[in-house]
């Protein structure tokens, strides 16, 4: 899955010379930071268009590939990946204990999940 590499990529030695935890704790108060700064919230603003955008599209490869169901908007699975991807960074940055190889299982077995038949 697409999201497990991208995390473990970035978590599996220092970025910008910082560590997993320290990295993650960055993102935590720049994220923090654009409550207060309308120029920095707008710029967040824009790169999660984009970002969902491009997830989007994601879900529709794996939908034209038979992985994820046709019945739920694509843009709510996005939406939902990148809702996990933060929560990825801000436990990271809390506790510094996230394995980007759990958070890949977990949503490997979400998107695989079904309603159960009724009647």
């Amino acid at each position: 899955m697409l999201l497990g590499r991208v995390l473990r990529g970035l978590f599996s030695g220092e970025v910008c010379g910082l560590d997993g935890r320290q990295f993650a704790s960055l993102i935590v108060q720049v994220w923090s930071e654009s409550m207060r700064n309308e120029h920095l919230a707008a710029t967040f603003e824009d790169g999660y268009g984009v970002m969902r955008l491009v997830r989007t599209d994601v879900v529709e490869g794996y939908r034209e590939a038979g992985i994820l169901r046709a019945d739920v908007p694509a843009d709510h699975m996005a939406r939902t990946m990148m809702a996990a991807t933060q929560g990825f960074f801000a436990r990271m940055a809390l506790f510094g204990d996230a394995d980007p190889a759990v958070l890949e299982n977990g949503m490997r077995g979400l998107m695989a999940m079904d309603r159960p038949e009724t009647g």
